[in-house]
């Protein structure tokens, strides 16, 4: 009976850290108001960019017989499609020898002006994370293929107020 209590407390403080440590500001579609808000007196604000759902479009492909590969392979095209549109900060679009001579002597200067500096782009899960600009939320707003943007917030953990809430002292 003690030992049923003990794991019974145990799971939920698991669980309340699992819910309280997954405390992002989720935007079900969304809330392009509020992330603006948030970049409202900065220059980027640390964003998780989901992309639609590519489940269904994994038959299309034919030359790939693994459902992993096909999905990494779709995912990687789904997240080109999207970031092509933007202004990546530190990618090069635009390399050739004499632009890079005058770069290198001081003459060109590499611009400030990007959408988003990217973090990761994730292999397994259809988005990528980073510092998006209002700029660059700008763009993203009307792509048809954003599930959700959710800003990456830090969430800090206070067990001294849960544990008697939960009966675990």
């Amino acid at each position: 009976k003690i030992k049923c209590k003990m794991i019974i407390k145990k799971s939920l403080i698991f669980l309340l850290i699992l819910i309280v440590s997954s405390t992002s500001i989720i935007a079900d579609n969304t809330d392009y108001e509020l992330i603006k808000l948030s970049l409202k007196d900065k220059e980027y604000v640390n964003v998780t960019i989901y992309l639609k759902d590519i489940e269904n479009e994994l038959s299309q492909i034919s030359n790939i017989d693994n459902i992993e590969e096909k999905r990494r392979y779709m995912i990687k095209n789904t997240q080109d499609e999207v970031l092509k549109k933007l202004t990546i900060k530190g990618e090069k679009k635009e390399i050739n020898n004499i632009w890079s001579l005058k770069k290198l002597l001081g003459i060109v200067k590499e611009s400030n002006n990007y959408d988003i500096e990217l973090k990761y782009k994730y292999s397994n899960i259809n988005g990528f994370s980073g510092k998006l600009t209002k700029e660059g939320l700008e763009k993203l707003r009307n792509n048809p293929n954003i599930e959700s943007i959710i800003i990456d917030e830090k969430s800090y953990l206070q067990l001294e107020s849960s544990s008697p809430q939960i009966k675990a002292n």
